[in-house]
């Protein structure tokens, strides 16, 4: 049975997929990047401000979508999908 489907039994609050992992490397200790000057700081931000992906999409900051939703969406027993068959079938 997959998990998310319309209709399909909720798991428990402490259920997680995929299992725990050894810590690996962070970005900061395998990438050194050289210290930059204010000034070369501030033409490298001029630069980047270039990019059209820079304007829609602005490091940090969530691509706004301006998505508008049907007013059913905002009720309690609204869901996505389509209803499945019983697992039990197969």
């Amino acid at each position: 049975m997959h998990y998310g489907i319309a209709e399909d039994p909720k798991r428990a609050e402490n259920f997680v997929y995929g299992k725990k992992s050894l810590e690996s490397d962070h970005v900061h200790q395998t990438i050194k990047y050289p210290a930059m000057s204010k000034l070369t700081e501030y033409a490298n931000d001029l630069n980047e401000a270039k990019y059209a992906s820079h304007k829609r999409e602005p490091l940090g900051k969530p691509m706004p979508r301006n998505y508008v939703y049907p007013q059913a969406v905002t009720q309690e027993d609204f869901k996505f999908g389509a209803k499945t068959l019983d697992s039990t079938y197969y």
